[in-house]
């Protein structure tokens, strides 16, 4: 009894170590805060795609390439920092508005269809005709699926269970100004953050807003104006994090410059900005590490030649005070050995107690 027990206590004193440096070293070696990192591309360059995290892993939809639309479907798995290829989507989309919502993505096209990809499956399924969108993005707030419309001021909600749209309260009015696009959204505390770009009568600009809406209040408010440096831009890609692992913060990201928004401070400020300089790219957040993927460079540089390059590139952010030692270092493999090493000690002491107690008794009984 005696040996098992010495024997399973060095078992999980010797796993506990390996977890410990393993998580330590996967963790510092890579995960430095405010940093960039060149990870594994895609196979197919593209622009406009879709990109979305779902449990730890990332999917690059669509886009266009060589100047054609393409449904291309492809997974990143952060951990091995390698692609699969999937089923691909049955309608190509480029610019296209993309959300997660209860293991399936939803990829929303301007033009009035939407197609959902079941991961479980890897097939793909078409709804009923939506809306037709303009400069559209999506979030899910509140387990509710919701789709901004910029140039049309609107706000949708989808019902996916009635695949039903319903039109919320729209976009603040801006008087003789006009939405030139809702260029960065996302999702912080149950509430979409938008910050968009405001032009007058289609052709000079006049202001960048931030603006938020509340699903509970079905209400809009405007958090203030912003200029210079935040506009003059035709990318779009925004990703969030939560604040479990880094603080949160909104972060938008143009082709030559990085800016963070605070939303309990409402207030900006700038960070590095990614190596490779591109537009029209996807982002996603996975453990509160952003990484933005293709897009294309020199967009229209020369009218002669057109899309320029378009990328496969993949690149990894890890955000302004990023905590390496946090509980994420022992979300591990080794951690779980740990935790069965841990049971098996203890149910092999418990049943050895007893046996022993058992047994004891017995030699008090034969006494």
């Amino acid at each position: 009894m005696n040996k098992i027990l010495v024997f399973g206590w060095i078992l999980f004193f010797i796993a506990g170590s390996f977890s410990m440096v393993y998580s330590f070293v996967s963790a510092s070696s890579e995960l430095v805060e405010d940093s960039w990192n060149a990870k594994a591309s895609m196979s197919q360059a593209r622009y406009g795609l879709g990109v979305v995290a779902v449990d730890g892993k990332i999917y690059a939809i669509g886009g266009c390439a060589d100047e054609s639309l393409v449904g291309t479907n492809e997974c990143y798995d952060p951990v091995t920092d390698t692609w699969s290829t999937l089923t691909s989507m049955p309608v190509p989309m480029v610019y296209f508005a993309i959300v997660e919502y209860q293991g399936k993505i939803y990829c929303i096209g301007t033009r009035g269809v939407t197609v959902v990809y079941d991961i479980a499956t890897d097939c793909w399924s078409t709804k009923g005709s939506s809306p037709v969108f303009t400069l559209i993005s999506a979030q899910v707030v509140d387990e509710k699926i919701f789709v901004i419309d910029a140039q049309n001021e609107k706000l949708c909600h989808y019902d996916p269970v009635t695949d039903s749209w319903t039109e919320k309260a729209r976009l603040p009015e801006q008087q003789s100004a006009h939405y030139a696009g809702s260029i960065f959204s996302t999702a912080v505390d149950n509430k979409i953050f938008a910050r968009c770009h405001i032009i007058e009568h289609y052709f000079t600009w006049k202001k960048d807003i931030v603006i938020i809406y509340d699903p509970n209040l079905d209400a809009w408010s405007e958090k203030g104006s912003y200029s210079d440096t935040l506009l003059d831009t035709i990318s779009k890609g925004a990703g969030a994090t939560t604040g479990c692992f880094a603080p949160q913060r909104v972060y938008a990201f143009l082709p030559n410059s990085t800016f963070v928004y605070d939303p309990v401070r409402n207030t900006w400020s700038t960070t590095k900005a990614m190596p490779t300089e591109r537009q029209y790219f996807g982002v996603a957040v996975v453990d509160d590490v952003l990484y933005v993927i293709g897009g294309c460079t020199d967009l229209f540089a020369d009218p002669r030649v057109g899309y320029k390059e378009f990328s496969s590139v993949n690149e990894q952010y890890v955000p302004i005070g990023y905590n390496s030692t946090s509980s994420r270092s022992f979300l591990t493999g080794s951690a779980v050995i740990v935790i069965v090493l841990i049971a098996f000690v203890i149910v092999a002491s418990l049943f050895f107690y007893l046996r022993g107690r058992k047994s004891n008794k017995r030699l008090v009984g034969y006494a």
